[in-house]
């Protein structure tokens, strides 16, 4: 209990510092969308029951990386398909008609990020539309990339958790 508590003081600070809030920003929600509309119903249903359970986004590298922390991780809202143990969606986007590609990751049955190529004040304002949503490398992950970037080519992947 005293561990939640002080997540949560913690968060609290990193949201006043700017560095996260508990609401995706309307790009994330384009982005988890995308996803969602090409999962299983089950998955569907665990991802959403996820994030209504409470979360908070974790900013990183100016809005590019942001985790989805859960308030709490009951194991019965996991995803039980074993291909989401470590999953990567690849998400293709056109902003204001310029074609880049975004993530959405999958660790151990629960969403654990989305990334984007640029900083989020980067897409406030901008029409932006998916053009495909389609199921990744997780070794492509932009996380993964500054984890081997930091700690070499056997790094490991820090989830915080």
């Amino acid at each position: 209990m005293t561990s939640h508590l002080l997540q949560r003081l913690l968060r609290g600070l990193h949201y006043i510092e700017g560095g996260g809030s508990w609401r995706l920003k309307p790009h994330e929600a384009i982005l988890l969308n995308a996803v969602l509309d090409r999962l299983a119903t089950d998955a569907k249903t665990r991802v959403q029951e996820q994030m209504a359970h409470g979360y908070f986004v974790e900013r990183m590298s100016d809005g590019r990386i942001n985790v989805i922390r859960l308030h709490k991780k009951p194991g019965d809202l996991a995803i039980q398909d074993s291909s989401f143990a470590d999953a990567l969606y690849n998400v293709r986007l056109s902003v204001e008609a310029r074609r880049e590609n975004a993530h959405v990751t999958f660790l151990k049955g629960f969403i654990f990020s989305i990334e984007t190529k640029h900083g989020k004040h980067f897409y406030v304002g901008k029409t932006i539309s998916v053009l495909d949503a389609s199921v990744g490398d997780p070794h492509q992950s932009f996380t993964r990339a500054i984890d081997r970037l930091e700690h070499g080519k056997d790094g490991h992947l820090a989830t915080g958790e």
